[in-house]
């Protein structure tokens, strides 16, 4: 990808909201400041704009998409409270990225003299801009116009966020920080328990039989474990390092269930990295699709698409989702 042209930028549209309005114009400075350095090796040209709100909640929620949806945008609050996010939007039927960064935590940065840790979280975004771009070059019309049955739907979802985090952490790794751990702190809580919370799911399911919950937690648990190893992934290949070459890592993984499924993402997500922008099919992402729905099967969550569309699910009786078996250990 070519750097943005410096006219694209300075059209950018930088909103802020809750802020005193002398303060506001010192923001939208900055934030032009690192657009710019941003733009210089990440291709900005299709971003819609940047909001900085005091409520970043509300922000998110009040965003206009420009398509309808049900579908609410609400910060992560698993592994980590969100504090930026990239959304896609659709202005005159044409697709954009919309940043929307969280006022308070920006400012604590700032506070923190962490203006490093500032920059690589525009810079991050900056890459979602890019990566949509790209995205939406190779396979038109797509992104936010598709409708998917569930399984489609939860493996699409699945594989654009395994991509587009590791190929946003990968591409915004050389701005700000190079901080080797910056995503552990997400990856090694849901290696822990997420499997631990999708057989919970599970075994409530054989008492409720509430099969829309027990599908939604549990494809929602294993695309979460895998969308932040890829943030994890993505950070150390934009460093030139080895996951196994992190110890902290490295032993966590040891003789894990996850281990083969953590070296195909890896693998996977690399493939897509060094054909940049360049794809000739959907192969490369195709794996990713494949990969959650069989990281869904090991969990105990078996789909089957029938010829004319349909999709049965099948969640057999195991040790470890049958009813007790949590109280035992």
């Amino acid at each position: 990808m070519t750097a943005t042209p410096a006219s694209v930028l300075e059209n950018v549209n930088v909103v802020t909201i809750g802020i005193d309005e002398e303060l506001a114009e010192e923001v939208r400075e900055f934030l032009h400041s690192i657009l710019r350095t941003a733009g210089a090796k990440i291709n900005l040209a299709t971003l819609d704009g940047v909001t900085f709100a005091a409520d970043y909640h509300q922000a998110l929620l009040d965003l206009d998409r420009g398509c309808k949806t049900d579908y609410k945008l609400t910060p992560s609050d698993d592994h980590g409270v969100g504090i930026a996010m990239s959304t896609r939007v659709l202005r005159d039927g044409e697709l954009k990225t919309h940043i929307v960064l969280s006022a308070n935590s920006i400012f604590s940065m700032l506070k923190a003299k962490r203006g490093d840790l500032v920059v690589n979280t525009v810079a991050h975004e900056c890459a979602h801009v890019e990566l949509d771009q790209l995205y939406e070059a190779a396979f038109p019309g797509y992104l936010l116009r598709a409708q998917e049955n569930f399984l489609d739907g939860f493996r699409t979802q699945c594989m654009l966020a395994c991509w587009t985090e590791f190929g946003a952490c990968w591409r915004s790794a050389e701005f700000g920080p190079s901080e080797l751990l910056a995503y552990e702190s997400g990856f090694l809580p849901a290696l822990e328990q997420n499997r631990v919370a999708a057989n919970a799911a599970i075994i409530a399911y054989r008492t409720d039989e509430d099969i829309r919950k027990v599908l939604h937690e549990a494809t929602r648990l294993y695309s979460d474990l895998l969308k932040y190893s890829a943030y994890h992934l993505g950070n150390l290949h934009g460093l030139g390092v080895d996951w196994r070459t992190v110890p902290s890592t490295a032993n966590a993984l040891a003789d894990h269930w996850f281990l083969p499924y953590f070296e195909r993402l890896n693998k996977a997500c690399k493939a897509i990295a060094a054909d940049f922008g360049a794809w000739g099919s959907s192969e490369p992402f195709d794996e990713l699709r494949q990969l959650a729905e069989d990281l869904v099967s090991d969990g105990g969550v078996y789909f089957q698409q029938h010829d004319d569309g349909r999709v049965s699910v099948d969640i057999p009786l195991s040790i470890e989702t049958m009813p007790g078996y949590l109280d035992k250990e």
